[in-house]
């Protein structure tokens, strides 16, 4: 997208949201635009224009000036289709267990159609864990962390995968647990703090 065309797609915006735009001084306006053309360049002009009309479309977002976030976020989905919700990805478990697999025999890897899922669901201790919930309470609690860790892993995908193509935008990778070396230190330091207790 051109600069003209990154300052254009602003001015409708701004013109779409006049409450919020008369807040705006005319400072404001050129660094939001400046804004604008920084974080669209690579986006292209139609595409930016569907993802502008999109927004405003949606009832939701009556009277809220958008973000070039939210417009590239507009043009990934468009793209790649929306990111699956984790309460879809948990009825992966129960489908699998269904298969006749047990605690003591896990899904291999290949079995799995999401592996975001396989993923979240190995990270919150398997087929293990599974096993030993109780229905009820223990297992609403591990589906909600499930979704929690799956929703959050995919939000990330998705920002890191619409800013791809953006030139200079830094790259933010998800940190793994720390070395269990770490967390063995940490625990003797504490314990010789505290006297040995």
């Amino acid at each position: 997208m051109t600069p003209n065309q990154a300052k254009k797609l602003c001015a409708i915006a701004l013109a779409a949201c006049p409450t919020a735009a008369s807040f705006l001084d005319a400072d404001a306006v050129a660094a939001m635009q400046a804004a604008w053309v920084m974080l669209l360049e690579d986006i292209d002009a139609d595409d930016g224009a569907a993802a502008l009309k999109r927004y405003l479309a949606d009832p939701s977002n009556a009277g809220k000036i958008p973000s070039p976030g939210h417009l590239r976020g507009i043009v990934d989905q468009a793209r790649h289709g929306r990111t699956r919700d984790g309460g879809d990805a948990f009825g992966d478990i129960a489908a699998l267990q269904r298969l006749a697999y047990s605690s003591h025999r896990p899904a291999a890897a290949s079995a799995w159609a999401d592996q975001r899922a396989r993923w979240a669901f190995e990270r919150l201790g398997g087929w293990t864990t599974w096993a030993t919930l109780e229905a009820g309470a223990g297992e609403a609690a591990f589906r909600k962390q499930f979704v929690d860790l799956y929703n959050s892993t995919a939000r990330h995908d998705a920002t890191e995968r619409s800013l791809a193509t953006l030139p200079g935008a830094a790259r933010i990778a998800i940190a793994g647990p720390p070395p269990v070396t770490a967390l063995v230190g940490d625990v003797a330091k504490a314990l010789t703090a505290g006297g040995g207790r």
